[in-house]
């Protein structure tokens, strides 16, 4: 049975029962207005004038003329939230989707106190393509002013015909989309797809270490079926710099693979708590100067030496970044153990990202706000927002390039 629950921003922060959301019907409501202006001379031959009306606003320390917007909005969002889960696997889930939609409510909670109308209207759709159907069969969808997921890109690409069709903004909070069958400039995904992500990685590496030779180590694992592929053309497109490719065992010697006198550039794409580990002490063993490049899931390894990761000079490439130390990180860490007592995940950080830099576009903006995101730069807690259109549809092209350093992880790049 498919559930739907609707609410409104107003409601208070869930605690006692998270899983249940109070329902509210939210009606679409259109406040844009068209100046008239009749000619000052009430000549009746001549035709009457409609001038537009423009407000000055200033966002993120630009200002811009924006036209006539409306002020109330309603939001859908569309998730795997899995109420009344019974499995480990549909339980984990639930548990990711209840910390993003956290650190969504209190994001709201702020937004409201600084003037934002909003309806949000949340529905489940337990990562089942008929129950997405369904919901967005629903009536209310085609009012919506913006809606948000769900993940996994076939569900994506679902929502997206509807935004099309409709027009629709559609925002994915998520999963990486590698196209979408048709563009779709008002689709807009916070993730990089692979491609997008191989293109930014090798530039990093054609600025920093262009005179390296990169050696990428290959697993069978699932980032080297998804991503490696992109990478590799992506450095055959780029033609600055020398690779090789070499395939994981036990039995790998490194200092055959490895230059004896020159930095070795190495990325390795596994996701494998044992063959990333393995291979790192092998590497070691070595006695080679290495520069090694990893993805942002090692940060999430158990029992990691991370003066270990310091000598061996790891980079991490990371979708966001949580800087524990940071003062801003710190008041919300506090804000939200004060509201569900217990602390964010990185999820509760997305969430709270994503819907303050909705929110503030929609109150700047209204209804024209894709009109203002394309080429620039908005900074929140964990996440960068840089939106371009990418393989026919929106990207963010923002990656963190993160080293070990001092002990702990630190941002190299913005």
């Amino acid at each position: 049975m498919l559930l739907l629950i609707g609410l409104s921003s107003s409601c208070q922060i869930l605690r006692s029962d998270p899983n249940r959301p109070t329902y509210e019907n939210g009606a679409n409501s259109d406040t844009t207005q068209t100046v008239v202006k009749p000619d000052e001379t009430n000549v009746p031959d001549k035709p009457v004038v409609e001038v537009p009306k423009f407000d000055q606003v200033e966002f993120h320390g630009e200002y811009f003329h924006v036209a006539s917007r409306q002020e109330q909005f309603d939001v859908a969002l569309i998730l795997p939230f899995y109420f009344g889960a019974n499995n480990d696997r549909s339980a984990a889930t639930s548990n990711v989707m209840l910390h993003y939609y956290q650190g969504v409510k209190l994001a709201l909670r702020e937004l409201e106190s600084r003037g934002l109308n909003l309806k949000l209207h949340v529905y489940d759709n337990v990562n089942d393509t008929s129950q997405t159907k369904k919901i967005l069969d629903y009536s209310q969808m085609k009012k919506m002013d913006l809606i948000i997921g769900p993940i996994i890109e076939s569900h994506l690409k679902i929502v997206s015909q509807f935004s099309r069709k409709h027009k629709i903004p559609v925002f994915s909070p998520f999963s990486k989309v590698d196209g979408l069958g048709q563009a779709n400039s008002a689709f807009f995904s916070t993730i990089p797809s692979n491609e997008l992500k191989a293109k930014r990685l090798v530039e990093f590496w054609e600025d920093n270490y262009v005179d390296h030779k990169l050696l990428i180590l290959r697993d069978n694992g699932r980032m080297e079926k998804d991503f490696v592929p992109y990478l590799i053309e992506a450095l055959k497109r780029s033609g600055k710099l020398l690779y090789s490719e070499v395939e994981y065992t036990t039995k790998l010697d490194w200092t055959t693979e490895l230059s004896r006198t020159d930095e070795n550039l190495i990325y390795i794409p596994s996701l494998n708590r044992k063959k990333v580990s393995s291979s790192m002490g092998k590497i070691f063993a070595a006695k080679r100067k290495v520069v090694v490049f990893g993805e942002q899931s090692w940060a999430q390894f158990e029992d990691n030496d991370y003066n270990f990761w310091s000598k061996m000079n790891v980079h991490l490439v990371a979708n966001e970044f949580i800087d524990a130390l940071d003062t801003n990180n710190f008041h919300f860490r506090r804000y939200f153990r004060a509201a569900y007592q217990e602390d964010p995940e990185v999820y509760s950080y997305m969430g709270y990202d994503q819907m303050s830099f909705i929110g503030e576009f929609l109150m700047a903006f209204g209804e024209h706000f894709p009109m203002y995101l394309e080429g620039r730069s908005f900074k929140y807690l964990g996440t960068t927002f840089e939106f371009g259109m990418e393989n026919g549809f929106q990207q963010n092209h923002h990656l963190f390039f993160l080293k070990f350093e001092d002990y702990k992880l630190q941002r190299i790049q913005d």
